[in-house]
């Protein structure tokens, strides 16, 4: 037997249908992979080798506001965005500068 799926939903019959279903399944990985493949790939999480206890804490809470500021600058491509500011650090900081005022 190959690799089965199993699930549940609180659809009914008549609207769990596999092609709803497929969509659904399809829909909720496209949202862990927008979220967390860019933080585990992209911006290097998975390559850092901080000590385990509370150091951690401060590279993920570096990693999450660089993100934060490249989205909120509208950046799609996180990999470009990345590189083009590890070059020019004044260019990062300009990041901080845009953030609108509340």
């Amino acid at each position: 037997m190959s690799g089965g799926v199993c699930g549940i939903t609180s659809l009914d019959g008549q609207r769990a249908d596999a092609h709803r279903l497929l969509g659904l399944c399809r829909e909720h990985w496209g949202i862990g992979n927008g979220l967390f493949l860019v933080r585990d790939v992209t911006v290097g999480k998975d390559g850092c080798r901080v000590p385990s206890g509370v150091a951690p804490q401060a590279p993920a809470a570096l990693r999450n506001a660089s993100l934060y500021l490249l989205r909120a600058a509208r950046w799609t491509n996180i990999a470009a965005a990345r590189r083009g500011r590890a070059a020019k650090p004044y260019k990062a900081l300009a990041l901080i500068r845009a953030l609108p005022k509340n």
